[in-house]
């Protein structure tokens, strides 16, 4: 025989039999505010969207899934959870707090606020955008956990942002040289015998190198920072799958 639960507001009744069910749902009242579900399913239904059935002289009939309206289906939950303190707690409070959120800003300026509010609350989900720059770039390479899920990448890339460094100011030196020795050949050369010339020679040739291991510096940096937005993502979708 068939068990059957009802849910009156926050009371779940039962388990009852096929008649004490029928008994109570004769009320309209009841009815109008009872949700149903057998003992096999875990899917409320609401009492008055059952299907009238002609009421037997006998004993009458078990009711079945198909006396209920399925399209009418409403998730609820197990009763386990409504009956615990929690689950009251969050229909007296939780409502509450829920009522009073705000719809997402549609301005530009109000998606600003929301999200220097978000960054507020969340300082671990920062992008790294505020990394950037010519002086700070490269030098955090991971935050959070990332030192100790990827060491070996990390040492690899603080090694790699030290050379770099290197190598940039080495270049620059290397510029500075070049322009002094261009100038010299220019005042020894005999066919260059204007001195604004070889000033001119000079300073093309050092803008080239500081041009070129600026480039070479940067696309370095954008290498490195490529490889850490590629760990950012793996890390907040492990922090949001742990949530």
């Amino acid at each position: 025989m068939s068990k059957w639960y009802v849910r009156i507001e926050d009371n779940i009744h039962g388990p009852l039999t096929n008649e004490a069910l029928r008994e109570l749902l004769e009320r309209d009242d009841v009815r109008q505010m009872a949700y149903v579900r057998n003992e096999t399913s875990r899917k409320w239904i609401p009492a008055r969207k059952m299907r009238s059935k002609a009421k037997a002289a006998v004993t009458p009939p078990p009711l079945q899934l198909s006396d209920l309206n399925l399209s009418d289906l409403e998730d609820a939950p197990p009763q386990d959870v409504v009956n615990s303190d929690s689950y009251e707690d969050f229909q007296h409070n939780g409502a509450d707090e829920f009522s009073d959120l705000e719809t997402l800003p549609k301005s530009k300026k109000g998606r600003m606020r929301n999200n220097r509010v978000h960054r507020e609350a969340y300082p671990d989900m920062q992008s790294s955008s505020k990394l950037t720059g010519f002086k700070n770039s490269g030098l955090r390479i991971f935050w959070g956990g990332g030192d100790d899920r990827y060491p070996n990448l990390n040492r690899f890339l603080t090694f790699l942002k030290s050379l770099a460094q290197i190598l940039f100011c080495i270049y620059i030196l290397a510029g500075i040289g070049a322009f002094v020795f261009s100038v010299i050949l220019a005042y020894e050369a005999t066919f260059l015998s204007e001195k604004l010339i070889a000033f001119v020679l000079g300073v093309i040739g050092f803008a080239f190198y500081v041009i070129v291991g600026r480039l070479t510096y940067v696309i370095t940096m954008a290498l490195m920072e490529f490889l850490k937005v590629i760990i950012d993502i793996e890390s907040n979708t492990r922090q949001l799958a742990e949530a």
